[in-house]
């Protein structure tokens, strides 16, 4: 392909980058077919190969041994079946065996359509960026980004780590599984709930409170504070039962969406807010999760995926509250697990890093998947005059002129939620 304004731009060093990667709960399946159905370059041929790797792990005696085995995943056949929008007959996608290596799948083959698209390339990309971000399993998209030294070794990395997800995908359903069963809550199945809470409108004090209390009166220790995505936006984890039991507690912290609260002095007003569970069949970042950790440790040897951070050409913290630069942890692979699966997240931290370390930079480019965690990160960026562009193939007929802001115009800037303006 012929070089385009922005990749030209781009070796001229005008811009600096922070590549930027969502997890759990996000749309992906839609993105990930247009994605197949549009390319017919490296992009569509990365997702063919990912697609065998992952039929060859769901096809294995001990992945079907597994108790959360649901189906060989023929991802394959799906992407040249189905219609954009449909899904395989049978199966639910957000369910994570699925959901966590698909979610991955998509995030890389966006990056690799970026450069397809754009004629830019990786080594590029790497030298105008200043470090690489993802949120919950999103960190393990920034590290395969920090590691490839080429688009090549990129999708290498990526399909060693497509593996390595898919396995804890069925570890960390299969581990939740058996707790369900193990404290009897396999027969209690609590309608439109699930293992993870989102809660918005209240602070990390009043949620703490409330879930200390929540453990009291049911007599358990399910419940764990796992994610802090804004100073008034967290998720708590735990049974769905005993979650149903936090979320009365806190609706009445929360004002009801048509509450008159003009005759109430303000200092009284209760705060306005939401509850809502998340479509997932199991929860992350809680200590229910160690047995999971032990049994993924080992099927990580057996798929041979391991990076250390001397391998990473640019930081990527840790998303708890160390930001752990992982150029400095011997084994990567280790601490993305224990990230993702036992660690709580601070996203707050993370930007907090960003703002320190890399206020110099111009743009964050979100790989998603859908907007990822955009809106979440725009905020800081405004702050910092960093301008954050949706840089997936939810943008479409993306083209790069003169300005990365000009490229993504339909869809892609995240202006449209009032946040953000160009760096000057």
């Amino acid at each position: 392909m012929e070089p385009t304004s922005l990749a030209a731009a781009i070796d001229a060093g005008k811009f600096k980058f922070i590549p930027e990667f969502g997890g759990q709960g996000l749309s992906y399946w839609s993105e990930l077919q247009r994605l197949y159905a549009a390319s017919d370059g490296i992009t569509r041929s990365f997702i063919d190969n990912a697609a065998r790797a992952l039929l060859e792990e769901s096809s294995t005696d001990e992945a079907r041994a597994s108790g959360a085995f649901e189906t060989v995943l023929d991802l394959q056949s799906w992407l040249k079946s189905l219609e954009i929008g449909d899904f395989p007959d049978g199966f639910d996608l957000n369910r994570v065996v699925f959901n966590m290596p698909l979610l991955m799948l998509t995030q890389c083959a966006n990056y690799l359509s970026f450069l397809e698209t754009n004629a830019v390339t990786h080594e590029s990309m790497v030298k105008s960026s200043a470090t690489a971000i993802g949120h919950s399993q999103g960190v393990v998209s920034a590290v395969l980004f920090s590691a490839a030294k080429t688009a090549q070794e990129f999708q290498e990395i990526a399909i060693s780590a497509m593996r390595y997800m898919f396995w804890q995908g069925l570890r960390v359903q299969e581990t939740y599984q058996e707790l369900l069963v193990q404290h009897k809550q396999h027969e209690k199945r609590v309608e439109s709930a699930s293992p993870m809470l989102a809660v918005r409108g209240l602070k990390k004090e009043q949620v703490l409170k409330a879930i200390e209390g929540a453990k009291c009166r049911t007599n358990s220790s399910n419940l764990h504070l796992s994610l802090i995505n804004a100073s008034d936006m967290m998720i708590v984890t735990g049974f769905p039962e005993t979650l149903v039991q936090l979320e009365q507690t806190l609706e009445g912290l929360i004002a009801k969406p048509d509450a008159d609260q003009t005759r109430t002095p303000h200092s009284q007003w209760k705060p306005s807010g939401s509850l809502s569970f998340l479509p997932l069949s199991a929860p992350f970042h809680t200590p229910l999760l160690k047995e999971a950790k032990t049994k993924l440790v080992k099927d990580v040897l057996r798929v041979k995926f391991e990076i250390n951070g001397s391998q990473l050409h640019l930081p990527v913290y840790t998303t708890n509250s160390d930001a752990i630069n992982m150029q400095t942890v011997d084994d990567v692979v280790n601490e993305l697990i224990s990230l993702q699966l036992l660690e709580l997240v601070d996203w707050t931290v993370t930007l907090a890093t960003i703002a320190e370390r890399h206020s110099n930079a111009t743009h964050i480019l979100e790989f998603g998947p859908d907007l990822g965690v955009s809106k979440l990160s725009s905020k800081v960026a405004e702050g910092l005059g960093i301008e954050v562009v949706v840089a997936n193939c939810q943008a479409l007929g993306y083209e790069a002129v003169n300005e990365i802001r000009s490229c993504y115009r339909a869809a892609a800037v995240c202006r449209r939620s009032g946040y953000l303006r160009p760096r000057r």
